[in-house]
């Protein structure tokens, strides 16, 4: 009985230890190749939160992972994207809405397809900040304005 129950506790232990190993192993060598993370730096992202979507060509590619201030009041956003989508150097990422009250996302516009395209973790350099809505009209309600003075 004692060394049914040896075999029984070695087994047990051998099984868990196995698992463990192919867990390990399974993360270090599927990890990031069916993902990849890529950040922007803008000067405004108004609009734009964790969780928004990042979109090529209108299609669902990401999302926003993380949104930090760094140096000059820029911000730096970090993407994630499902898939290993291979980027040329050149891309540019753009802030967009799909309408007036629609919640913005990430637009990335894929640069020409030469032989350099962007590693994991690199920035993305061209961006396109976002347009703050209310600034805007609000301008043209004061050009509007100054304009009436005038002639009145």
């Amino acid at each position: 009985m004692l060394s049914r129950t040896k075999f029984l506790l070695v087994s047990l232990f051998g099984f868990i230890s196995l698992s463990l190993i192919f867990l390990s192993v399974k993360e270090t060598l599927f990890k990031d190749k069916t993902e990849s993370h890529y950040s922007l730096i803008f000067n405004d992202v108004s609009g734009l939160v964790v969780g928004s979507s990042v979109m090529i060509s209108g299609v669902e590619v990401g999302i926003v992972q993380e949104l930090d201030i760094i140096k000059n009041n820029d911000v730096k956003a970090q993407i994630y994207l499902y898939e290993d989508i291979l980027l040329p150097i050149d891309t540019t990422g753009a802030i967009e809405s799909s309408g007036l009250l629609v919640k913005k996302h990430i637009s990335i516009i894929p640069g020409s397809f030469d032989d350099e395209f962007l590693s994991r973790g690199d920035i993305i350099d061209y961006t396109q900040s976002s347009i703050d809505l209310n600034m805007f009209l609000n301008m043209l309600i004061d050009r509007q304005r100054g304009t009436q003075k005038k002639t009145n």
